[in-house]
């Protein structure tokens, strides 16, 4: 079965805040990339944030080879396909694109963007027609992100690029003698001076602490308010209330698969009842 967000933060992979912060963007249908070294936990950082995507909503994974698991109904799973030595009968990413934006789904993702220029250009054009996308990448920072999908072979033009609202970046490093994975920066893309795309560092990782830091205010939270017509305590009250659940869930260790969606889900649909279960002690009965 695929780690939940509970066991990513339960192995210090990812703090409760930083995981909250993932699960108000994702049900707010803003995209996000995480990049990362190889073996540094980016599609399975992927897969356990994507586990947020509400219940209804239709879901399309493109990949190269099949990684990524969803409990959603409404998921479709493509997977590439090499045809005959001759090259023909070959079914790629960008031809998966291509038809997965017929079929209009709420969520994409791509397993990884490497270097076919078409398959970045759908994948963020995908973003400019209202599609919430997630992707990987291989890079070690957010200026090494942006400076592979600016230039060649990639070349996204910058006013693309700037629909992408969250690069999360993952490293495996050493914390003593313990070989672990870490998102040690989450950070925003905005409009900067002169049309280029500036970075907004939103959370960072202190080594000496192996803990999570805010940096700045987060400018994306800001939209969603203002999107859904809350005011600044109504965003605290959202925000507070998915942190005291992912508190509860791994405090009482329910970090397994159907458990971890059972609740969300529930939250998604009745908050008002998850929320008082919660301050019953009660929140196991979902399960």
């Amino acid at each position: 079965m695929p780690l939940t967000p509970i066991d990513l933060i339960q192995f210090g992979t990812f703090s409760v805040e930083t995981m909250t912060y993932f699960w108000m963007a994702i049900q707010n249908n803003l995209s996000l990339l995480f990049a990362g070294g190889t073996a540094s936990g980016k599609t399975t950082s992927l897969n356990a944030i994507s586990m947020f995507i509400p219940e209804k909503n239709k879901v399309i994974s493109i990949e190269d080879t099949r990684e990524i698991t969803l409990p959603h109904e409404n998921w479709i799973q493509s997977v590439t396909r090499e045809g005959q030595a001759s090259g023909s009968g070959d079914i790629g990413m960008y031809k998966l694109l291509q038809a997965a934006l017929r079929q209009r789904p709420e969520y994409l993702l791509v397993g990884e963007i490497r270097t076919e220029r078409q398959v970045a250009l759908a994948f963020f054009q995908a973003m400019a027609t209202g599609h919430a996308a997630y992707t990987t990448m291989h890079a070690d920072s957010t200026e090494t992100v942006l400076s592979r999908l600016q230039n060649p072979p990639l070349s996204v033009p910058e006013q693309m690029v700037r629909e992408l609202d969250i690069a999360a970046i993952q490293q495996q490093l050493f914390v003593g003698d313990r070989r672990v994975r870490r998102n040690v920066g989450i950070s925003e893309l905005e409009r900067g001076d002169e049309g280029s795309t500036g970075v907004r560092d939103i959370y960072e990782w202190n080594p000496a602490t192996d803990g999570f830091e805010g940096a700045q205010r987060s400018k994306k939270l800001r939209e969603i308010m203002y999107r859904n017509g809350w005011d600044e305590q109504r965003l605290q009250l959202e925000l507070s209330r998915r942190e005291r659940l992912l508190r509860y869930m791994v405090e009482r260790d329910i970090a397994d698969y159907e458990s971890f969606q059972a609740i969300v889900w529930e939250y998604d649909r009745n908050p008002e009842d998850v929320i008082e279960l919660l301050d019953r002690g009660r929140l196991e009965q979902l399960i």
